[in-house]
């Protein structure tokens, strides 16, 4: 049975044969259901689990709070992506470059869809939608020269991931938790264990998994110049891993310091810490301390002396905190917390990070010290 877009909706449309043109009429004009296009023929994206649902919210999250807003966009179950002609898949989320986004908008009355490689594409596993995920789509995906292409199996609790290499061939790995930095989306690190973990409570991170700078293949751990390193079993490339650059700030006001309550989806959710935030590449620390405090409690503040510079043995972050000269405004939680608080000496909450709690006990030792100097 052929459909043609004036006649829908229309009972029955499943497996249905349209052409290109008609497909693009009716997905722009169906509100009641998310229709892709098969070789050519009509097929609905069935409704999915919690387990899927929960999963596909907490990677958006984390892919918003860290992509780079001027060059990609993120689209969950909307958007399409063309294999060929007779063929348009609705992915569960990806990213799209900002330069393709602008040639669609120019034309207003057109359906989203895309031809050119995609940054990131994902699907989630579900009861509902395993077995063609996996079958066809996630496939095409890399036929269509996708840069790199994930499979979320929130039940398994595994990511499996192809990434294109220079050849164009994908390498494929499957990770069970740690984290992973998409190839493409520069400065970008997505938490697996806090989509997997469905108490919402963060597990112990397994190792991180590698893929090649150079070619895209899989890597293994051998010893290079006396440390273990990520090897390329392809080409034999080292990658050489160094730290990232984070900024903490400690703001006080009238003798109690300001923390944050992480949120979900971030690590160690539930617990407090300084306003932090990492450092972007090219960017000042101390504007980047700016930035990472008004972004997440809203206060205009100016730098004051750097308190330390902290590091330790096996930490893959470096945090470099400050003291804040002045806060201006009122503080509110935003970006990943949930809560704000003044807090006193005597009544800190429980803290996210070692490094935290070692610089706010030196400031309660400052702080009873200047107590102790004040009543003598």
């Amino acid at each position: 049975m052929a459909v043609e877009a004036s006649t829908w909706p229309l009972a029955g449309a499943e497996g249905a044969a349209v052409t290109a043109e008609a497909y693009e009429r009716i997905a722009l004009g169906a509100s009641d259901a998310t229709w892709e296009l098969w070789d050519g023929r009509l097929r609905e994206k069935p409704g999915v689990s919690v387990a899927h649902g929960r999963a596909i919210s907490r990677l958006a999250r984390q892919l918003l709070l860290q992509i780079d807003e001027d060059a990609f966009e993120v689209r969950i179950n909307t958007g399409r992506l063309r294999r060929a002609e007779r063929s348009y898949y609705v992915p569960d989320l990806f990213v799209v470059a900002e330069l393709d986004v602008a040639g669609i908008e120019v034309r207003p009355d057109s359906l989203e869809a895309y031809r050119t490689p995609m940054a990131l594409v994902v699907e989630i596993w579900s009861p509902s939608t395993g077995a063609y995920d996996v079958e066809s789509k996630l496939p095409e995906d890399q036929r269509r020269g996708d840069i790199e292409v994930w499979r979320l199996h929130p039940y398994e609790r595994t990511l499996t991931v192809w990434r294109r290499g220079a050849d164009g061939s994908h390498g494929r790995a499957v990770l069970k938790g740690g984290t992973i930095e998409p190839i493409a989306l520069a400065g970008v690190r997505i938490d697996l264990d806090a989509l997997f973990a469905g108490d919402r409570r963060r597990r112990r991170s397994a190792p991180m998994t590698f893929f090649c700078q150079r070619c895209g293949g899989e890597t293994e751990d051998r010893m290079v110049e006396g440390r273990s390193r990520p090897v390329c079993r392809r080409c034999g490339a080292v990658t050489y891993l160094d730290p990232k650059l984070a900024v903490a700030v400690l703001i006080e006001r009238d003798g109690r310091v300001l923390l944050g309550k992480r949120g979900p989806g971030t690590r160690e959710p539930g617990r407090w810490a300084l306003p932090a935030g990492f450092v972007e590449r090219g960017e000042a620390v101390e504007a980047a301390a700016v930035r990472e405090v008004r972004e997440e409690v809203g206060l205009a503040i100016e730098v004051g002396p750097l308190l330390g510079l902290i590091s330790a043995p096996g930490e893959t972050v470096v945090v470099a905190v400050y003291a804040a000269a002045r806060a201006e405004g009122e503080a509110a939680a935003a970006d990943d917390l949930e809560a704000v608080g003044w807090f006193s000496p005597a009544a800190l909450p429980e803290m996210a990070f070692a490094h935290d709690v070692a610089l706010l006990a030196a400031w309660r030792e400052r702080c009873l010290r200047s107590s102790s100097s004040t009543v003598g």
